[in-house]
């Protein structure tokens, strides 16, 4: 795949960001954030960025857990261990 369209998807990723805080309700800022993590997995799998996956891969499990917070498998308090750990160690 080409260098400029790799950067287009990292890009897009960051645009989203930046603008999913603007967009009001939770839900709608975690699915665009949710979105955002699976752009950005792309762009740095597609760089051979494995490190960057990694990190992302982690950030998509947090906004997932965040998401479904009403249900009762992602209301835990060792979600909260869990990423603290992860975060900790990361590189």
């Amino acid at each position: 795949m080409s260098f400029w369209l790799i950067q287009a998807l990292g890009l897009t990723g960051s645009l989203i960001s930046l603008t999913s805080l603007q967009s009001g309700s939770r839900r709608k800022i975690l699915l665009l954030q949710i979105f955002c993590c699976v752009l950005w997995i792309t762009h740095y799998a597609l760089l051979g960025a494995f490190t960057g996956v990694l990190t992302n891969l982690l950030g998509l499990l947090r906004g997932i857990v965040c998401a479904n917070n009403h249900r009762r498998w992602a209301s835990s308090r060792w979600w909260l261990a869990f990423f603290l750990v992860c975060y900790g160690l990361s590189p």
